[in-house]
């Protein structure tokens, strides 16, 4: 091997599971949303097509990172600079709680779900892929 380079490690089968569960998060918030940027159409009506999904509380809160309530899709734009989570988070905070929960309680519940702290064994992340997999065809039937 050439001096400098690194090796990769393999990744685990619980970093592989990880990666397969926030797969099947994002697939679903995405078509729950119908593709849609959450902020655009609950703020202003508008239909834009977003393709990011964003974690309320972020996904090192294991209690929350795969629960379906955490996860809102937004466009780039509103994911990262305009009036979203990084650029504002206060004005971001203050539209979840008005707009998308439409109250403060279902907020500070899942907020205080998120700060509790969590290690998930190999049977619990099996739990929630099983769970996650249900959800997949409910979504699609969903009429809002």
């Amino acid at each position: 091997m050439a001096q400098g380079m690194k090796t990769r490690r393999r990744k685990t089968d619980r970093q592989k599971m990880i990666k397969r569960l926030d797969d099947l998060f994002r697939q679903i918030i995405l078509r729950r949303d119908k593709y849609l940027c959450q902020y655009a159409l609950v703020s202003r009506g508008d239909l834009r097509v977003g393709g990011e999904v964003h974690h309320v509380f972020s996904r090192r809160h294991l209690n929350t990172r795969w629960d379906l309530v955490n996860g809102i899709t937004l466009t780039r734009g509103h994911g990262i600079w305009r009036n979203g989570p990084h650029s504002d988070p206060e004005l971001f905070r203050e539209f979840l709680i008005a707009k998308w929960f439409r109250s403060e309680q279902k907020y500070q519940h899942l907020m205080a779900r998120a700060y509790t702290k969590a290690h998930f064994k190999t049977g619990d992340l099996k739990a929630v892929e099983l769970f996650l997999l249900s959800q997949l065809p409910l979504v699609d039937r969903r009429e809002d």
